[in-house]
């Protein structure tokens, strides 16, 4: 390793052994050079650091590690390889590009805990528990793996423990404790014989030491190690049963004071627990905020003890009243954990969520709550809907046209943000209010629908050739559940020359000859009169529409059929007269096919 500012000198001396070595002097003994050298030879440690302090925060609990930087820990130039001849190529290098901080408990091992950068002074360790007492060293190290001596710290003390007591909001679901114990032994999971002595075995243990196990359920066994999880429930029954904490309790206190009893199960086992519930928070309307009250007390028997937690919330809408809580013995404090409408645009639903309520009490580390509230009579979502996905024009006349209108709502109370595209014969055309979409402008954007609004869309048919003809409406909008919907087009141009309608005797087109086949052919009659009661009250956005029944094309009457329809088809009732080539007669109010 490099001890800085002496590297120009030693390549100076370098430079003159090479001289001596090429004028075939003695042979040189290996040398101990550092990284900085030529060559790239390195096999020195870096200075240790200096100045090591710790500081304790109680209250996180956590511990601050500061320190004074290594005397290698600069930057400086060194050769980019051995050819000291052509005048040198220098790279920028630090002889201490990692500092090892290193952590263990009194008496014990030191294990590493964090690698950081160069330049870096302190570190903060929150992963420690009050009760237990550490010792920290620090070490500084360079790229080929040489290691500075550790400087280790006083011994510090993270304060006694505190004991923390829960009252959980009343709708709340009980409380499960999750516990996983690990045992040294090995176990083949595959051998239920096996796996079920274990469990007997490790029954057996916990009730020799006093341990109801009636409570405890859920039993898996694992292999690797012999890995038993297990659940601790909440005895609703019998207050004086105490809580699922304090049989977990129980059961480290076995592990902690009595490992021995664990001998037939697999040797001294490791306990870790996690406790577990779920909370629904309700209804809320809209721009309320529907509230959960955790309720902690600090029972220590050490007054010297400080009760901290800290909740974590996860999921749209949920939040809590604060980021931590400190607590003395004897003292009691609150979180609310809140479900805000107004975060989740007071839009109708279901929520989920979790918080996570951590502590330094080394009994009740981490509590583990699924969150759920709703809003049932909040703002919907921007919602499509059609009045028809089809439209069917019938047979229409060459050169003339016929229009039904396309209802496109929003039944949510957001914008309804829409696109149209036309395709198919360019016969079909539309209109959005008065201005048509002609035949080289077959797409347009409507900026919005707003919430529960609608827009009418006027699609025309105009045939020009007597032949059938299709197209497709595609609408795409920014509703999430159908962002795209088609409405087909039918219909079919018909020749005037090719269609026969009934006419009197004056060459008057009568209107209502709807059967034109059997007795009912060449009059209006109640034959017609029934399937005009078919049709009546439909209009252009029924799927049953069917437009020749609609002989009253004007104002109000276009597109339905109703009682203006009605008044001519009772004006024709037992009118008779001939069929004659549309074309050839004067017909009234339009055309009509039969």
């Amino acid at each position: 390793m490099s001890r800085g500012r002496n590297a120009g000198f030693l390549s100076i001396a370098l430079l003159a052994l090479s001289a001596v070595a090429l004028s075939g002097g003695p042979a040189l003994s290996a040398l101990t050079v550092s990284s900085g050298s030529a060559g790239g030879y390195d096999n020195l440690a870096p200075g240790p650091v200096s100045d090591l302090a710790v500081e304790v925060d109680l209250g996180g609990p956590s511990v601050t590690i500061s320190w004074a930087i290594s005397a290698n820990d600069f930057t400086r130039q060194t050769a980019a390889s051995s050819d000291f001849t052509s005048g040198g190529t220098f790279v920028n290098v630090n002889d201490v590009p990692n500092y090892n901080i290193y952590r263990g408990e009194l008496d014990g091992e030191l294990t590493l805990l964090v690698s950081l950068g160069s330049g870096v002074t302190s570190y903060v360790d929150n992963d420690v528990e009050a009760g237990i007492t550490y010792v920290y060293a620090v070490s500084a190290i360079d790229d080929t793996g040489n290691e500075s001596d550790k400087v280790e710290s006083d011994a510090v003390n993270l304060g006694p423990p505190p004991t923390v007591e829960l009252e959980a909001p009343e709708e709340m679901a009980p409380v499960v404790v999750e516990v996983t114990m690990t045992f040294e032994g090995e176990v083949d999971v595959a051998d239920e014989d096996a796996v079920d002595k274990i469990i007997a075995d490790f029954l057996a243990a916990l009730e020799a030491q006093g341990i109801d196990t009636s409570r405890i359920t859920n039993i898996d066994v694992s292999s690797g190690s012999i890995v038993i999880t297990f659940e601790v429930a909440e005895d609703e029954e019998d207050a004086e049963a105490g809580s699922a904490l304090e049989v977990v309790a129980a059961i480290d206190e076995v592990v902690e004071d009595a490992p021995e009893a664990f001998a037939e199960v697999g040797g001294a086992p490791s306990l870790a627990s996690t406790t577990t519930g779920s909370l629904a928070l309700g209804n809320a309307e809209i721009d309320e905020v529907v509230t959960g009250t955790f309720s902690f007390a600090n029972n220590a028997e050490d007054p010297d003890a400080i009760l901290t937690i800290s909740p974590t919330v996860a999921g749209d809408g949920f939040s809590a009243s604060v980021t931590s809580l400190s607590l003395a013995v004897g003292e009691s404090g609150d979180i609310d954990v809140l479900f805000t409408a107004a975060d989740v645009g007071n839009m109708t639903g279901n929520y989920t969520g979790s918080l996570t309520l951590n502590t330094n009490d080394p009994n009740n580390r981490t509590t583990l709550i699924d969150l759920s509230a709703s809003i049932d009579d909040g703002l919907k979502l921007q919602a499509i809907d059609l009045s028809s996905e089809s439209l069917g024009f019938a047979n229409v006349t060459t050169g003339t046209s016929r229009t039904i209108n396309l209802t496109v709502r929003n039944t949510g109370d957001l914008d309804l943000d829409v696109a149209f595209t036309l395709s198919g014969d360019d016969a079909f055309s539309w209109a959005f209010s008065d201005t048509v979409v002609g035949k080289d402008s077959r797409s347009t954007e409507v900026t919005a629908i707003e919430g529960s609004g609608s827009l009418v869309v006027k699609v025309t048919f105009a045939p020009t050739l007597p032949n059938a003809a299709e197209g497709t409406i595609t609408i795409t909008s920014n509703d999430e559940e159908n962002p795209t919907v088609t409405v087909s087009l039918t219909g079919a141009g018909m020749s005037a020359t090719a269609v026969e309608v009934l006419v009197d005797a004056n060459g008057e087109q009568i209107l209502g000859d709807f059967v034109t086949t059997g007795s009912s052919a060449g009059k209006v009659d109640f034959d017609d009169f029934f399937a005009f009661a078919d049709q009546f009250n439909t209009n252009s956005e029924d799927t049953t529409w069917n437009a020749d029944f609609d002989i009253n094309q004007k104002g109000d009457s276009l597109n339905t059929i109703n009682f203006d329809d009605f008044f001519v088809f009772a004006d024709n009732f037992n009118k008779s007269g001939t069929y004659q080539v549309l074309g050839s007669a004067n017909t009234a109010d339009g055309s009509s096919s039969k």
